[in-house]
């Protein structure tokens, strides 16, 4: 199974779910971070995981730049064919559900 997870910040993958992201990977699952920053790349792949950096506004309201960063993510999920999408806070689950519904 193949999981991503998607955060405003790398900071807060491993602040708020790195117990989830050490079971799922000791589980033997495949499991991808993306964020618009890599400050905690090396820390998630001492987890396991992989880390892929989306560049991003987490406070932008610019309609095309929301766009933009649902058409990389919807690429990005048809080319790594997850089965399991988690994003959190607001506009990591608002774009990144839309782009996995895309996918």
């Amino acid at each position: 199974m193949k999981t991503v997870f998607f955060a405003g910040r790398s900071s807060s993958l491993l602040r708020f779910n790195r117990e989830l992201i050490e079971e799922i990977v000791k589980n033997g699952h495949l499991v991808e971070c993306i964020a618009p920053d890599n400050e905690c790349e090396e820390s998630l792949k001492k987890l396991g995981a992989q880390h892929t950096q989306i560049e991003f506004n987490r406070s932008s309201i610019n309609p095309f730049k929301g766009l933009s960063v649902i058409r990389k993510l919807s690429e990005f999920f048809k080319e790594k064919n997850f089965d399991a999408y988690y994003g959190f806070t607001a506009a990591p689950a608002t774009y990144g559900v839309l782009a996995a519904k895309r996918a």
